[in-house]
């Protein structure tokens, strides 16, 4: 064939058509953010995007790095699904609160798709109007009645952790914080999530800390292997597992079930004070409503009562447990904070020369204060590893903090339903701690602390500290 006087191969020209619709093929779809003028994360890769090597990083350096790369927004490519990373606390506002409207539902991750019923139904996953109904139904099972009530079983683990602890002073001293506060949080979440009271917590095979760990970390999740079900939903029907390992949802779907069927069984619906026991007593009502007026809708059915329940277990260990990890490793390389936090909680609960640590529940509110600091700087995830500095959440600085800059909960609408019980869950937990027990450095502790690749929740790891009886004087 002939073009411009020079004869090419019809072969030459097929090729380079190919070769051209290849690359639009390829790197289609990644011009969103250069024709609006926003800087994107580079490199980009066909089909996966940013997406390649995700695997290896530390999520919570990778963002802190490209805010400073390329400033308070950025384009971030997902596949080929474009998302923004925004930094500026003004428009944070506008998204969460003022267009709520406009920026009502999550990212549909790849397990939104999934095929499994429950995790369809997690509250983090749906969106439109099966979000906000069922929002509405779990809502009161979180109200500031409910969690004063579930409030004492957390004393009874609190006290269960401080007693075990004095065995542990008995040897080496030596903790490793995040399995430490792993065990506390497990017990605490069984208990008030559906009334299981859990022994062998020091065993590592134990089904439900196995479980727990795993629910959002599969086996393939640090690999190139995991976008795979991430990028192409439909090969989860063959048993890929995108974010959520759909195991370790059985296991916890089988467990609710067996629990549901027990007390349906003995009557106890109602008598337990628990969050299965509040949606269960809930999802009667919906019935008795129902029977009265055919047309009220049943919220809480079945596959929505199990999935919330599931949630609240699996969603609430990593983050509780790092969160107290974090806080007790920074006591412990900072005493002076530790014995005002302790100072406090001996006012607090009237300690003597021969005090008793069982029941400290904080009654007075906020009257004592510094534990929240000591929590709320650690919310952060990664304050400044030269500077702790709690009191800067004081209520009297409280006015020098910049709105949308710490939101550990989230903000708006979606704001975590478990914000109070996991404040009231470290509340508790390091208040028993730190009121017996000092911790401090030891041979195996490291600063700044190091964390794992790849996680959903950015995770510390070998948090190391020794701990010690308190003497009273």
């Amino acid at each position: 064939m002939e073009i411009l006087g020079f004869e090419v191969p019809l072969w030459t020209i097929l090729l380079t058509v190919f070769g051209i619709w290849l690359y639009k093929f390829l790197y289609s779809g990644f011009d969103v953010f250069a024709k609006r003028g926003i800087r994107t994360v580079k490199p980009i890769y066909p089909f996966v995007g940013n997406l390649w090597g995700i695997w290896k990083k530390d999520i919570r350096k990778w963002q802190e790095e490209n805010v400073r790369r390329y400033g308070k927004f950025f384009g971030f490519y997902d596949g080929k699904t474009p998302l923004l990373y925004v930094s500026d606390p003004e428009v944070i506002k506008e998204i969460f609160v003022k267009k709520f409207d406009c920026f009502a539902d999550h990212k549909l991750f790849s397990f939104g798709l999934d095929q499994n019923k429950y995790i369809r139904k997690f509250l983090f996953v749906i969106n439109g109007e099966g979000w906000k109904e069922a929002r509405s139904a779990v809502t009161p099972a979180f109200s500031s009645g409910k969690i004063k009530k579930m409030s004492s079983i957390m004393v009874e683990c609190c006290d269960r952790m401080v007693e075990s602890s004095r065995s542990v002073t008995k040897g080496s001293g030596i903790i490793e914080l995040k399995d430490f506060f792993g065990k506390v949080t497990l017990d605490v979440i069984a208990r008030c999530a559906f009334g299981t009271k859990l022994d062998n917590l020091d065993d590592p095979n134990n089904p439900f800390a196995v479980n727990s760990a795993k629910a959002f970390r599969p086996s393939l999740f640090d690999s190139g292997w995991s976008l795979i079900p991430e990028l192409f939903p439909w090969t989860q029907i063959f048993g890929l597992e995108a974010l959520i390992s759909r195991d370790s949802i059985e296991f916890f779907v089988k467990t609710v079930e067996e629990v549901i069927k027990s007390r349906k069984a003995d009557g106890s619906i109602g008598k337990r004070g628990d969050f299965l026991d509040v949606l269960l007593e809930e999802a009667e009502a919906e019935k008795a409503n129902r029977a009265k007026d055919p047309n009220a809708k049943i919220v809480l059915d079945e596959e929505v009562l199990i999935s919330q329940c599931v949630t609240f277990f699996a969603a609430g260990y990593d983050t509780v447990g790092t969160q107290l990890a974090m806080a007790g490793h920074y006591l412990a390389l900072y005493p002076e904070c530790q014995e005002k936090l302790h100072e406090e909680l001996k006012i607090e609960r009237g300690c003597t020369k021969s005090c008793e640590i069982k029941g400290l529940k904080f009654e007075r509110g906020d009257t004592v204060v510094f534990p929240m600091w000591t929590i709320h700087h650690t919310e952060e995830y990664h304050p400044d590893p030269n500077t702790f500095d709690p009191e800067r959440f004081a209520p009297e600085n409280k006015s020098k903090l910049v709105p949308y800059t710490y939101f550990p909960f989230g903000q708006g609408p979606r704001i975590c339903i478990g914000m109070r019980f996991a404040s009231e869950q470290s509340k508790l937990s390091l208040g028993h701690l730190i009121l017996s027990f000092k911790l401090s450095r030891c041979s195996k502790t490291s600063h700044p602390p190091k964390y794992e690749g790849n996680r959903i929740i950015s995770m510390p790891k070998d948090l190391f500290v020794k701990i010690e009886e308190r003497v009273e004087e």
